[in-house]
């Protein structure tokens, strides 16, 4: 967690958008220290084996070469539980040499 989060700028945020048994729209928003602790709480409740699969599809770079924009999709799932697949769309920006995350949304795909 401190490795991944340590990539984030302080004003990341993370959006989860998902598709309800009811057929709602839940939409979630949270700054990096909520999503580090839901994450944390996340997999110390479920320690199955967890596997993840990215595909990057496209890389937006913008003119001045200090951001990106990185639009994809993902699988994700704990071993015995449900699967979510994912779009994914990543903003990130160098800064000091370094490039940070301004956060990331995935948008569940039924």
């Amino acid at each position: 967690f401190d490795r991944y989060y340590r990539l984030c700028a302080p004003e990341a945020h993370f959006v989860s958008v998902r598709w309800n048994p009811d057929g709602s729209i839940t939409r979630q928003t949270r700054t990096p220290a909520e999503d580090r602790a839901a994450a944390e709480r996340y997999f110390k409740d479920h320690p199955g084996k967890f596997s993840e699969t990215d595909q990057i599809e496209r890389v937006e770079i913008a003119p001045d070469g200090q951001s990106a924009r990185i639009l994809g999709r993902e699988t994700a799932g704990i071993e015995g539980g449900e699967t979510l697949r994912a779009t994914t769309e990543q903003m990130v920006v160098l800064r000091d040499g370094r490039i940070l995350s301004l956060g990331q949304t995935d948008t569940q795909v039924r």
